[in-house]
């Protein structure tokens, strides 16, 4: 694990010891990785919620054929035979 040190405004630790007593947080550390964490979460929203935009604005879908089905369950198997091959 990295350390990483931060120096921030009197104001600004104050509103963190705040928090860490309020929100039963054990320690200033345990408060600032839950923050990091729900940036990595909205950061992966705003992701997913791009590409589920670019896939509405690219035009109506089209219905799956059997040959369509074939291709992705022939892509899984090569996948799953490449996994195994690396466990050996």
């Amino acid at each position: 694990m990295q350390t990483l040190n931060i120096a921030i405004p009197d104001v600004l630790n104050d509103y963190v010891l705040r928090q860490v007593e309020e929100q039963g947080y054990k320690s200033a550390d345990e408060y600032v990785h839950e923050l990091i964490r729900a940036a990595q979460k909205e950061d992966a929203r705003r992701k997913l919620e791009a590409e589920l935009l670019l896939g509405l604005q690219s035009g109506p879908g089209e219905p799956l054929t059997p040959a369509d089905w074939q291709v992705m369950r022939q892509e899984v198997q090569n996948r799953r035979a490449e996994r195994l091959e690396k466990r050996e």
